[in-house]
């Protein structure tokens, strides 16, 4: 058997093809033989684990490790030395002027040897665009690696060409949002971006085309909690039709037993889920409100549900119509 066998071929308990004996790993040195005639099976055997390190600490030794690979960065984190921006040394004395003045060179020399194309450059400009505007949106970790891997695959496409970055980063976190289900509209989106909101549908249907992205159209029910959790804002008082619930669940049942009786009757063909969403909340409303174990104030009215889903209540009312004759028809 020649030295170069991986010893992960053989089985757990082999034994010497020469004499016999059972075989010895030796971990340190990276070799499998038989400590009996000698014969090495394997060596050069390599260790993928963590370099484990003594100091000073009680508790024992500790792995040496760098920080892992993200998606939130162009370089996919590994080129994470960064040259301080202190004005001290080591031993915490300010540095001269003339001192300043390189380092501040050599970070710019730094900066820029970090990207080594135009397209890299891209990248950078985009991730951290999308890390911006995810973080004043609260996206969570999911959503903005997604968009950066998108961004990313658009880059490599050569997709970004004639378009501005900030334009591909967010549509690109647009996309993300679609693909992950949250009930964000692109005008909530365009309120954090540097585009206009025309650009970013543009550059969505670019990629959803271009990456074979398969987004999946929205369902009404995605957009009930977000809606139902805006409804006892301050902002959103007797005037303008304010309702509080003891149990805002009921409202919500209600709700999409009339989403799914639309689905079941292919109401929603052509039209926006939002604008169903928000007919079935006044719906739903409208049912309960001779319930007084469920509400304890006034109706909402088909003005205050448009302005929460940014449509008319002309849009409300059509679609309540529909809902509340599809329901009176199953009812009898």
């Amino acid at each position: 058997m020649s030295s170069s066998q991986s010893f992960q071929s053989l089985p757990h308990e082999q034994n010497c093809p020469e004499c016999g004996n059972q075989l010895s790993p030796d971990e340190k040195r990276g070799e499998t033989s038989c400590p009996s005639c000698g014969l090495v099976i394997e060596d050069g055997k390599l260790d993928h684990g963590p370099e484990w390190r003594y100091s000073n600490d009680p508790d024992g030794p500790s792995p040496r490790t760098g920080s892992p690979n993200t998606k939130l960065r162009h370089d996919r984190g590994i080129g994470n030395t960064q040259i301080s921006t202190e004005h001290t040394d080591a031993n915490g004395n300010q540095i001269s002027s003339k001192k300043r003045r390189k380092l501040s060179r050599l970070r710019r020399y730094h900066k820029q040897a970090q990207t080594r194309s135009t397209k890299e450059q891209n990248i950078r400009t985009g991730i951290s665009e999308i890390l911006r505007m995810g973080s004043a949106l609260g996206l969570n970790k999911n959503v903005k690696e997604t968009a950066s891997v998108i961004f990313r695959r658009a880059s490599q496409q050569d997709m970004i060409a004639g378009r501005s970055v900030e334009t591909m980063a967010t549509s690109a976190l647009y996309a993300s949002i679609r693909l992950t289900g949250l009930p964000l509209q692109i005008p909530e989106i365009a309120q954090v971006s540097r585009v206009e909101e025309e650009r970013i549908k543009h550059g969505y249907k670019v990629l959803n085309k271009e990456l074979k992205l398969n987004v999946s159209p929205r369902a009404p029910e995605d957009y009930l909690p977000k809606i139902i959790s805006n409804l006892n804002e301050p902002e959103m008082d007797q005037t303008n039709g304010k309702a509080s619930y003891a149990d805002e669940s009921a409202l919500e049942i209600k709700a999409r037993e009339l989403i799914d009786l639309a689905r079941e009757n292919e109401l929603f063909s052509g039209k926006r889920p939002i604008g169903f969403a928000g007919a079935a909340l006044y719906a739903a409303d409208q049912l309960l409100l001779g319930d007084e174990k469920v509400r304890d104030c006034i109706t909402l009215n088909q003005h205050a549900i448009g302005e929460l889903i940014d449509k008319s209540p002309v849009t409300i009312r059509s679609r309540y119509q529909e809902l509340i004759d599809v329901y009176r028809e199953e009812s009898g």
